[in-house]
């Protein structure tokens, strides 16, 4: 996924994430994540594009499981939380 540059920043990714996650996930025990680009970037650039979507990724509430994949429980109440939250910022409730 990605969002048109004129809407980045604001934080349409992570609500959108959010509520695919939400909808694909009773059932699931877990998501887990690769935040990496998708594009061919290298060296620094690569590496702070990874940062950011590792923050991204947090504020949903995704956790590192090792140096490359990030994990979210959803037998936690955290996306909920996260959801709500989102939704209020967008006007969705």
């Amino acid at each position: 996924m990605q969002i048109a540059k004129g809407s980045r920043g604001r934080g349409i990714g992570r609500w959108f994430a959010a509520e695919v996650i939400n909808t694909l996930s009773p059932g699931v025990g877990f998501v887990a994540t690769y935040p990496a680009p998708m594009d061919d970037s290298e060296g620094l650039a690569r590496k702070r594009a990874e940062s950011k979507l590792s923050s991204v990724w947090s504020e949903i509430g995704f956790e590192p499981l090792n140096s490359d994949i990030m994990v979210l429980e959803l037998n936690l109440i955290t996306l909920d939380e996260k959801l709500e939250g989102l939704r209020k910022k967008f006007g969705a409730l």
